[in-house]
């Protein structure tokens, strides 16, 4: 008996080494919730099948890519399935042809540029559709929406493609070409191993066939170290219950992602074997930043040609410059937003602060040589709910949409607005009452000229602003309010020197259970409920139940400050969530998640099923917290 009870305080004293190890190295509590996050992260990391490795938004930036001989590199068709995007046979991302044909009944726009522009076409276009509807001259038209972007490009590989389409016979009604950031960030790629930086990215690597034999070496030890890093989250999963298991395995995680990292940095910067094919003529000792200066210049050169090359077809063009969270002051990032997509010491950050002022300053040129440029570098900056979903320059759904609207008010302001002049401002309805932090409601905001006409100028993108006295709502581009706390508060519209003033009211119960579920197979969607019928005065945390669950696939659980849509973005990396995977196949499970602080703001719940190649495959409804 004694020899059991020692043993047991032996293990109990081993055990709380390990958490206080634990919270010492990672400077958190442990909890089985965070331990079983950074498992599964490592999951994903290591290239696992059974975890959603690949977001629609990473998929579509690193769709596999092929030598093309006038584009630099397109899509793999044949990869289709595998990174579960369409490819079309011209190797764009896209479920058609480029080639399509003007018509009086359609409105044909080309998205140009790099995987932002890619990923806005893809995830907003309907959004973009809709938004250029609301002109009157397209009301009655249909809109269609042509990928001419990729992940990676750069110019001239816009101008190329838009040239390439033109020469094979597409037509198109209007072009928006949304860049920059590649031409300035990706610099560093090429340059350093002898390759201008005017060729694609990744040259070197498209073009090494035969990698040398240091070459191999590495990447024969970047496959073995993947192997190691998912074979040990085995033994992490095994020891799941026990907190100096778990400190063990993450510690030497962690060197294996280092290891991985490092690995992965030597064969991007390692050269490839010599051959004008690969470095063409050369970068003529040109460091970065010179490469950077001449990247500015042939950017602004390439925008000239494409607003030419347009004219001479009667095709509209705009340009605008993408917006990016290195920017100074261009967007409010809280703490959550900035854990997932600021990194102090990421070399395109620094990139994008020192040489974004140059872009702008060239866009300004642009501008005053009649090209129908726009800087989008703020078009966040009324909006503090965390976008940004990675330390590049990638946003979520939201900030899609956001940018959609602005794109199609570039587009109306000359189809609508060329020498308008308002002489008032209408906005309906006068009041918004608000049942539920997952409702929103539409401010319309019209603009009457002198002569009576109406316009709808609702749009952020017409220069309209939307702000609440407090931070009670977030108001979208499109002008849409949803209530962030319960309570009043006042909204101001604003439009030139013209404003109008409303109330937004909000109420809603403290446990809120929706009924948005989702099954993509017919079935009744999962249902996820409290365990209770009232929320505890004190509670931190929500115990839940979900039932109905598919029995296969990767079960999430996800907590979010904003709605949670039944499709999530990034597979649920979005900046803000706290997510857990939930183990086991049975069709009825239990958890617990943190319920925040008692300030009035809500808390979004909802477990996601996905397969493994990060598809949704059921969504279960929401359950929303309010405390205070």
């Amino acid at each position: 008996m004694f020899a059991a009870a020692a043993l047991l305080l032996v293990t109990l004293l081993v055990e709380l080494a390990g958490g206080a190890a634990w919270w010492f190295a990672r400077g958190s509590a442990f909890t089985w919730t965070a331990a079983a996050a950074a498992r599964d992260a490592a999951r994903i990391g290591a290239g696992s099948d059974t975890a959603a490795a690949a977001a629609p938004e990473q998929r579509a930036a690193n769709a596999g890519q092929v030598v093309h001989p006038f584009l630099g590199f397109v899509s793999d068709p044949t990869q289709a399935a595998a990174v579960g995007l369409p490819i079309s046979r011209f190797g764009l991302v896209d479920t058609r042809s480029p080639l399509r044909r003007r018509d009086p009944q359609r409105y044909v726009v080309a998205v140009l540029g790099g995987s932002l522009a890619l990923q806005l076409a893809l995830f907003a276009d309907d959004q973009l559709a809709a938004a250029l509807r609301r002109s009157p001259r397209l009301a009655d038209r249909e809109v269609e929406v042509v990928h001419l972007a990729l992940g990676g490009w750069k110019q001239p590989q816009q101008l190329f493609a838009l040239q390439l389409v033109l020469l094979l016979g597409g037509e198109f009604d209007c072009v928006l070409n949304l860049d920059g950031f590649n031409e300035i960030a990706l610099a560093d790629e090429n340059v350093p191993l002898g390759v201008p930086a005017w060729f694609p990215r990744g040259w070197a690597r498209l073009l090494d066939a035969v990698p040398t034999a240091a070459q191999q070496l590495r990447l024969g030890q970047l496959a073995y170290a993947r192997d190691q890093r998912a074979r040990w989250v085995e033994f992490g999963d095994a020891g799941w219950w026990s907190p100096t298991a778990q400190f063990v395995w993450w510690w030497r995680d962690r060197r294996l992602q280092r290891r991985i990292a490092d690995l992965t940095a030597a064969i991007e910067a390692a050269p490839a074997a010599p051959s004008f094919a690969v470095t063409g003529p050369g970068t003529d000792g040109r460091s970065a930043d010179a490469a950077r200066r001449d990247m500015v210049a042939l950017w602004q050169r390439a925008s000239l040609q494409l607003r030419d090359l347009c004219a001479q077809r009667g095709i509209a063009y705009f340009h605008f410059l993408q917006p990016n969270q290195y920017v100074p002051d261009s967007k409010p990032i809280g703490p959550a937003e900035a854990a997932v997509a600021v990194d102090p010491l990421h070399p395109w950050g620094r990139a994008v602060a020192a040489w974004y002022p140059e872009l702008q300053r060239a866009g300004a040129e642009l501008r005053a040589q009649g090209v129908a440029f726009a800087d989008l570098t703020g078009v966040f900056r009324d909006h503090p709910e965390p976008l940004y979903v990675d330390t590049c320059c990638h946003v979520g759904r939201e900030g899609y949409v956001i940018l959609a609207e602005h794109l199609a008010a570039a587009v109306r302001q000359v189809l609508d607005f060329a020498g308008v002049e308002w002489a008032g401002l209408e906005v309906t309805p006068d009041r918004l009452d608000l049942r539920s932090p997952l409702q929103s409601e539409a401010l319309a905001v019209v603009g009457v000229t002198a002569d009576g006409r109406r316009h709808d100028v609702t749009s952020a993108g017409f220069g309209t602003r939307i702000t609440a006295e407090t931070d009670g709502a977030v108001v979208g581009a499109d002008g849409r309010v949803r209530a962030t706390r319960r309570g009043s508060t006042r909204l101001r519209v604003e439009h030139g020197a013209r404003h109008a003033e409303l109330i937004l009211s909000a109420s809603w119960p403290d446990l809120l259970v929706a009924a948005d579920g989702r099954s993509l197979d017919g079935a009744p969607p999962p249902r996820l409920v409290a365990a209770g019928d009232a929320l505890p005065a004190l509670a931190r945390e929500l115990e839940l139940q979900c039932t109905g669950l598919p029995a296969e696939g990767l079960r999430l659980l996800v907590a979010s400050l904003a709605p949670l849509p039944a499709v999530p973005p990034a597979a649920t990396t979005t900046a803000g969530l706290w997510t857990a995977p939930l183990a086991g196949g049975t069709a009825t499970l239990q958890a617990t998640v943190p319920i925040g602080e008692p300030n009035g703001q809500p808390v979004f719940v909802r477990v996601y099923v996905l397969s493994p190649s990060g598809d949704v495959l059921a969504t279960s409804n929401t359950v929303v917290v309010t405390r205070g």
